[in-house]
């Protein structure tokens, strides 16, 4: 399982390798540009550091001695690719992750790019190219106690109160079987512009076979 975030981003002016001020984090390009499906990507390599809240025991370099302390930072490596033809920055890295570190890069270096937001996800258009959902989460707006419900199993795309969802735009995560490139692929969808892909992939010398299959899927659900 492989899961990317996926930004809307217009302008993307990063050329040198810069640090968020409270070294919270990084980027920097990392090599030439990729020609991925007819589209020109640059890579980055993205570093974010995350407060973990956990009462853990640290040894003090000076003393040699073990200390309590309830905080760590844990820092998290990934890729990043600029989509310069379609204007989308794909995130290697789950959405807690994501969803931080772009806050930093806004909040420190606002003026160097220009972003919409997450990508968002149509999912009426996914539920009529699905060969098969598998799983739906969707908000619930009536009077009952209930925020949530969720769906499993195959063929949910057909009960009515996930067809409903769908319709109203209540719908916040979607996974789905779809045909991409002739073969098909287990695919999560969210509405917070994560994609989560489930199929093992085979590179067959493919040199980013899950930003390759990121990239097919979207064009795929364009065209619907």
């Amino acid at each position: 399982m492989k899961s990317l975030s996926v930004q809307k981003v217009s302008r993307f002016d990063f050329t040198d390798s810069v640090s968020f001020p409270d070294s919270s984090g990084s980027i920097a390009l990392a090599g030439n540009t990729l020609t991925i499906s007819n589209d020109i990507l640059q890579p980055f390599t993205c570093t974010y550091n995350i407060t973990v809240n956990e009462d853990i025991l640290v040894k003090d370099m000076e003393t040699g001695k073990f200390v309590p302390t309830d905080e760590y930072k844990k820092s998290t490596t990934f890729p990043a690719f600029y989509d310069q033809t379609k204007g989308i920055l794909f995130l290697m890295a789950p959405s807690i992750i994501s969803k931080g570190f772009m806050k930093e890069l806004i909040n420190s270096y606002g003026p160097k790019l220009a972003t919409s937001g997450v990508y968002d996800f149509d999912f009426t258009k996914i539920s009529r190219f699905e060969v098969r959902a598998s799983g739906i989460y969707f908000n619930v707006d009536d009077d009952t106690d209930v925020d949530t419900k969720h769906f499993f199993g195959s063929g949910v795309q057909d009960n009515d109160e996930v067809i409903d969802a769908i319709d109203k735009d209540n719908a916040t995560y979607l996974m789905a079987k779809i045909d991409v490139d002739g073969e098909q692929r287990t695919i999560g969808f969210s509405k917070k512009g994560t994609l989560v892909i489930y199929s093992k992939l085979n590179d067959d010398g493919v040199e980013q076979p899950y930003l390759q299959l990121a990239i097919d899927t979207l064009i795929a659900i364009s065209q619907q």
